[in-house]
């Protein structure tokens, strides 16, 4: 008996490798095979639907909506996943879709949380606002804390305040990813209330944490975080000074320039690209002396973004170094940049 199990198993295996071998052939050689994945997706076998499914998804082709919503009523829990994952790469940005009720149904009802959570994805995704008040309700009433936090991310996208609370609570989680993607929403959602404790967890341990909370600060662009950003310019980490020069560079804040201009002298060539970058955003012509002696910078990159910068904050200053680099700089790129340059100062 056992390994008559054993033989119906593996002829299933077989058949549903068969069939996704075929359903990729048939990619490859059919211009037009959406029909023909539409038609697996009839398929008595669970694991033929599934890569039907996933091969819909890939296609993006509007045609396939229909008969993927179906499939979210699906008795598999893997299809009814990918299902809602499938929807969410065709109608990705499209403000309303027919999917958005079924994938509130799915969100509010199913039984697998997986399910739920894919759901509550796509539903951010298309960025239908017909979706908020299904996706507070989850948030508020869900008894899966990843579903929550999906459909908390979903409203945040949305620019729904009411996500703001949930992701001040996970600032403080246990899982750094979650604490991560929690800094992300308060950036989007821009929430004022957020800024001092997103200041405060630019002490946390992990990279990732520090700069996700320096990118949300940038965003929001409240001038209580120029100082507490200005301090991160000194991280250990590259990617933290990289990313808090940008988001000073958002906050426009003459405070940071003598920062910045510091850290045009950092060893790290994306950490000087950064600072010259926020810099040129500002525009104050006080940091021109320090640009003009960064474009004797040994990188083309850092050379190039220099040369961008003091274009953007036109100062006449500047003229006779950006001449020099025009005629003597080795990199002809930037030569041409900085020809730009002048011809733009120069009026």
């Amino acid at each position: 008996m056992l390994r008559f199990l054993t033989v119906i198993v593996a002829f299933a295996i077989l058949l549903s490798f068969t069939a996704t071998l075929v359903i990729a052939q048939e990619k490859e050689q059919s211009e037009d095979v959406v029909p023909k994945y539409i038609q697996f997706l009839k398929s008595e076998n669970a694991l033929i639907r599934l890569s039907a499914v996933k091969l819909l998804g890939e296609k993006k082709d509007k045609r396939a909506v229909t008969p993927l919503i179906e499939r979210l009523k699906d008795d598999d829990t893997r299809v009814r996943t990918e299902a809602c994952i499938a929807l969410a790469k065709i109608e990705e940005k499209k403000k309303t879709s027919s999917a958005t009720k079924p994938l509130i149904e799915v969100l509010l009802k199913d039984q697998e949380k997986q399910v739920r959570i894919e759901a509550a994805s796509a539903l951010g995704k298309i960025e239908d606002k017909k979706a908020k008040d299904a996706l507070a309700k989850s948030l508020g009433e869900d008894n899966s804390k990843d579903v929550k936090h999906r459909a908390a991310f979903a409203l945040a996208i949305l620019e729904d305040a009411r996500a703001a609370d949930f992701f001040l609570k996970e600032l403080k989680d246990e899982d750094e990813s979650v604490r991560t993607e929690a800094a992300e929403a308060l950036g989007i959602l821009k929430s004022k209330k957020a800024v001092q404790p997103l200041i405060d967890t630019l002490k946390d341990k992990s990279k990732s944490v520090r700069c996700g909370v320096a990118i949300a600060l940038g965003k929001i662009g409240d001038q209580k975080a120029v100082d507490p950003l200005g301090q991160l310019l000194k991280d250990g980490e590259l990617d933290v000074r990289v990313q808090s020069a940008l988001a000073l560079g958002e906050l426009k804040s003459k405070k940071s320039l003598e920062p910045l201009a510091n850290l045009l002298q950092d060893s790290e060539k994306y950490a000087r690209c950064a600072a010259a970058v926020s810099l040129g955003k500002i525009g104050d012509k006080d940091a021109t002396p320090a640009l003009i002696n960064a474009l004797q910078d040994k990188e083309e990159d850092v050379r190039l973004v220099v040369v961008d910068a003091l274009e953007k904050i036109k100062d006449p200053r500047a003229l006779e170094p950006l001449k020099k680099i025009a005629a003597e700089d080795p990199s002809s790129v930037v030569k041409e940049k900085a020809t730009t340059a002048i011809s733009k100062i120069g009026h």
